[in-house]
């Protein structure tokens, strides 16, 4: 059973397999999870990152590429606020100084 095993003691097994090429029963049998619940999950994370992906690309076809990989490099800053609204997570002063000195720095790079 997987659940049993640290992650230390599950990566040192199949890195000492042959050819590195052994995975999880368990993923191969269940690789979007084992409850609907999961399954939702990994659905819904499946279709926001194909979003993120197609925004990305159209960015970087339609900006100068210094603008576009400027403006996506700031996603932690929009992760923060996120984090905020989403899970109730307390922003931190030493972040909130992070992201403004995120956005000044694209700010200065795009000019």
């Amino acid at each position: 059973n997987f659940g049993t095993l640290s992650t230390t003691e599950l990566s040192d097994s199949f890195q000492s397999a042959p050819n590195n090429k052994m995975l999880p029963p368990l993923i191969i049998q269940h690789p979007f999870g084992t409850t609907t619940v999961m399954c939702k999950i990994s659905t819904i994370r499946g279709i926001i990152g194909g979003f993120g992906f197609i925004n990305y690309y159209y960015t970087l076809s339609t900006l100068p590429l210094g603008d576009a990989t400027t403006l996506s490099s700031l996603y932690p800053i929009i992760t923060i606020f996120l984090a905020r609204i989403v899970l109730g997570e307390k922003i931190k002063p030493l972040c909130l100084v992070a992201a403004l000195l995120s956005v000044v720095g694209a700010a200065l790079i795009s000019r």
